[in-house]
């Protein structure tokens, strides 16, 4: 609106919502819109996303076509953006295509001006560029030339010519109350701010609302819903109501707690049994809302639906809507006139992809540079192992340790027979030797040093052990068998401890704080053949979880801390 030599703009748009959203809006916000010079207007992005999730085409170009007459009525001068978008399947691709395909067919057909960076992008080959992360919504400094671009030139764009008034039902925007019987009982919240001025009527679980006798007759074409009743800020919030009248029930499902319009595919007349409820008992949704498909049955976590507008239309059965071959109309070659062609006002974007690739063919090896040193690092180090690995391979079939690996079969297969003896022996004398072994012997250096009582822990003889045993590699291959015979003596002279203190607690031995050495035996547990015990120790507890693989690297890493110490 021109005003002391100026502009003064309003942001009417809504992200998210269709074209039957731009209408409510140009309805809603009638007096501004009547004294506007221009209308600058995009709905492409979220028409396609609507027909992505399944929403009726024929219902999208209905809406379309309420949006165009009533901005061909307004006889401002109204410009079109097709902004680029990149889709990523066969499917996707032709749907987009044929969105974008109406709009430039309806564009010349009501004479509006038309920007389509869609267009231009796919002939530059700039989509796949420019997508990014988010390929939704382009680059902020390029929206903004093309801002800048579109003000230096606003007195060119070309008004529209009306060849008629185009006829259109009466649309009209309720609150909920006006639209119900008895809303006073409905809680509400009111909220204002720069933007918007609003208030929100709380359907919960327990309200079922009947609509007023005097809007019987009328179409709901869509509402406004705003989920923002008790504060939360999450996207993966879902809500849900129904509506039905005597021989339509619409579900509609609501993700997200945006302020977002939502169009109707259904036909609904609003009739004297006609009410809204909340989706008390979860059913599936009937058809697609923002960002839901059509028989989607949601986790409720709000158990609320926030009402704040309905849009609504009388005489639908006399509106006229063209009957369109989309398919055909995809292939369809529609040239823009020239003079309501104001593509020229789209930046240099292809001069943009040079400079970026230029800068990244410069910079990229020096951000990537410490990644790659990390890379080499590991694979080096990758490379080290399965030297290792090689090496191993090669002693473990080398003739000598064959040769020792049917020795220690041997040695296994001479126990074996022992205990056999042992057992004939027994039977042979009537008793068990297990009854002949010395009774419990605590020496004079337990008795006086904390240092002798850590040397006696479990772990301490396990590190010892694998300190010792990994010296060689027969040390290596006996190793399983010497820990497993240190662990089962340890526990065996345990419980002869312990069943000696049980018979007589004089035997028991004090605490090792008590000792006059204990702040050695303390140091003697930081030691590496205490540490190496205990990580041993904790893999056996944890085998099935990879204990094992881990004990590797943990002793690795001990040895290389201590011989850090020096």
């Amino acid at each position: 609106m021109a005003g002391g030599g100026g502009l003064e703009f309003y942001n009417l748009a809504l992200g998210a919502n269709d074209s039957l959203q731009k209408l409510f809006a140009i309805k809603q916000y009638a007096n501004i819109i009547k004294n506007t010079e221009y209308i600058i207007i995009e709905t492409n992005i979220n028409d396609y996303d609507m027909f992505h999730w399944g929403f009726s085409l024929d219902i999208i170009a209905r809406n379309f076509e309420f949006l165009c007459k009533s901005l061909a009525n307004l006889q401002v001068k109204v410009l079109f953006l097709i902004l680029p978008l990149k889709v990523f399947n066969n499917a996707d691709e032709k749907k987009l295509k044929i969105i974008t395909q109406l709009i430039r067919l309806k564009v010349k057909q009501y004479n509006f001006n038309l920007i389509d960076m869609q267009k231009y992008y796919l002939n530059k080959d700039l989509n796949s560029f420019f997508a990014t992360s988010d390929p939704y919504h382009q680059l902020g400094t390029i929206m903004k030339v093309l801002g800048q671009n579109i003000i230096k030139n606003l007195a060119f764009l070309k008004q529209n010519v009306l060849s008629q008034n185009w006829e259109l039902p009466n649309f009209v925007i309720a609150t909920p109350k006006e639209i119900f019987d008895c809303p006073e009982k409905l809680p509400m919240k009111y909220i204002k701010n720069s933007f918007i001025e609003q208030s929100i009527y709380k359907v919960d679980e327990k309200t079922k609302l009947h609509f007023n006798q005097n809007f019987q007759k009328y179409h709901i074409l869509g509402m406004s819903i705003w989920n923002a009743l008790e504060g939360l800020e999450n996207e993966n919030t879902f809500s849900s109501y129904i509506i039905e009248n005597k021989s339509n029930k619409i579900v509609k499902n609501i993700k997200g707690q945006h302020c977002f319009f939502h169009s109707l595919e259904s036909q609904f007349k609003i009739d004297e049994q006609s009410c809204l409820y909340f989706n008390v008992d979860n059913e599936k949704s009937t058809e697609p809302s923002v960002w839901l498909l059509r028989n989607f049955k949601a986790n409720l976590s709000v158990r609320y639906c926030g009402l704040v507008y309905f849009f609504l239309a009388n005489s639908m059965e006399n509106f006229h809507q063209e009957q369109i071959d989309f398919n055909a109309l995809a292939e369809e070659g529609i040239q823009i006139p020239k003079e309501y062609n104001f593509d020229h006002l789209i930046p240099p974007i292809e001069l943009y992809k040079e400079i970026i690739d230029e800068y990244c063919t410069r910079m990229d090896p020096i951000k990537l540079a410490p990644l790659q040193a990390q890379i080499n690092d590991l694979n080096s180090k990758l490379q080290h192992l399965n030297q290792e690995k090689e090496q191993l391979a090669t002693q473990i079939h080398s003739l000598p340790h064959q040769k020792q690996i049917q020795e220690l079969e041997n040695l296994k297969f001479d126990t074996n027979i022992k205990k056999l003896q042992v057992k004939k022996l027994e039977k042979e004398l009537g008793l068990k030797l297990s009854e002949l072994e010395p009774k419990l012997i605590i020496t004079q250096d337990e008795l006086n040093s904390a240092k002798a009582r850590v040397h006696k822990h479990l772990a301490y003889k396990l590190g010892q052990a694998l300190i010792i045993n990994s010296k060689s590699l027969l040390g290596y291959l006996r190793m399983p068998f010497i820990l497993s015979y240190i662990k089962a003596q340890h526990h065996f002279e345990l419980k002869k401890y312990q069943n000696a203190i049980a018979k007589n607690p004089n035997l028991k031995l004090p605490p090792l704080e008590n000792y006059a050495d204990y702040k050695e035996a303390l140091q003697k547990k930081q030691c590496l053949t205490y540490k190496l015990g205990l990580a041993l120790m904790q893999a056996d507890k944890t085998w099935y979880k990879g204990g094992y693989a881990k004990f590797y690297f943990e002793s690795k890493r001990l040895k290389k801390e201590f011989k850090g110490k020096g």
